[in-house]
């Protein structure tokens, strides 16, 4: 059996690190990938506990900013709400047929990890924690962010996950990572949606 080195994996990484919109890949392929670049981030800053220079993973820094609102509305994730105009509401019907959870938690780790603190990202934290508040209520609070009919590995997941990316982090305490609510005004990533 051979073993692999860690040089192994850095070799391809000029190619997997190629993110492509969803439109490219079709929802289940562009979720896969979502969890490639979060789980990348993941094991390059071991597991969150040490931050990450944004400069050294633009194209999963780029990914994130510009898909934030993406995986915040896209369909087939059976939670979420609609995002219009700067508002995030659940819709005329209160159904929800939008989003992912999951992905939106785990965007905001990894913005967390790159100790984002320019408007944009920050509005993404923010749209992040709306929606994740959104979910939140919708299933009946109580650390449910996903319908109590799914399976419990998926409940869990999904509340981990939320719960890790509304934590506060040890750099935040530095004023690297703002807590998004302390923002006033909203960013350009609001108005231009």
């Amino acid at each position: 059996m051979r073993k692999y080195e860690l040089a192994d994996v850095v070799r391809h990484l000029p190619t997997a690190r190629c993110y492509q919109p969803r439109a490219a890949l079709g929802d289940d392929f562009y979720k896969l990938q979502c969890y490639f670049l979060t789980h990348f981030v993941y094991m390059m800053s071991d597991w969150g506990a040490h931050p990450l220079p944004p400069a050294l993973f633009a194209e999963e820094l780029t990914f994130v900013l510009d898909n934030m609102v993406e995986v915040v509305t896209m369909k087939g994730g059976g939670h979420g709400g609609e995002y219009r105009d700067g508002v995030l509401t659940t819709g005329g019907s209160g159904e929800y047929t939008l989003g992912d959870p999951e992905i939106v938690s785990e965007f905001m780790q990894c913005l967390r990890i790159f100790q984002v603190h320019d408007t944009i990202g920050a509005s993404c934290m923010l749209l992040g924690e709306a929606y994740l508040k959104l979910c939140h209520d919708h299933y009946g609070g109580k650390g449910q962010y996903v319908s109590a009919d799914n399976p419990f590995y998926t409940r869990y997941h999904a509340s981990y996950c939320a719960s890790v990316a509304l934590m506060a982090y040890p750099w935040d305490k530095k004023g690297a990572c703002p807590r998004p609510s302390a923002l006033k005004e909203p960013s350009s990533l609001w108005r231009r949606v």
